[in-house]
């Protein structure tokens, strides 16, 4: 008996990754009393804002974590310095969050020893660009 190749015999099924992280705020789902999870574009958001935030020996046991964009807000007049920020901020991404692609960054600077920064990318389990934009200043 042969084999008849052109009829399915199973279903496909497409599966579609799902991106979720736990909420960093630790606050308790109304209904079930769990920790809420953040899913998607919004973990992938929270995750990416985190790592540009974050500065060289700020988390315990991992020194390397961040991009450390709070130690050149001193040196934002130098020549070159909109490159570095930019090249700090690719490499930061490309090496500690996996999720995204296509990452393009814009970067304003003020008179006010401040950067405002939007970052776009492309999360990878679909064609979607999402985006971040934040602003890192001097505490004091």
């Amino acid at each position: 008996m042969a084999r008849d190749y052109t009829t399915a015999n199973s279903k496909n099924t497409a599966r579609e990754i799902e991106y979720s992280d736990i909420d960093i705020f630790f606050q308790a789902h109304p209904i079930s009393g769990d920790i809420t999870v953040k899913k998607d574009s919004d973990a992938v958001k929270r995750a990416v804002r985190n790592i540009l935030l974050t500065n060289d020996y700020e988390r315990p046991f991992k020194p390397n974590f961040g991009a450390n964009l709070r130690a050149q807000l001193f040196e934002l007049k130098g020549v070159g310095a909109k490159k570095r920020i930019k090249e700090d901020i690719i490499d930061a991404l490309t090496s500690l969050e996996p999720r995204i692609t296509g990452i393009d960054i814009s970067i304003l600077e003020n008179d006010t020893n401040t950067v405002d920064v939007r970052i776009s990318y492309i999360i990878r389990n679909g064609l979607v660009r999402d985006g971040v934009d934040f602003t890192v200043s001097r505490v004091r």
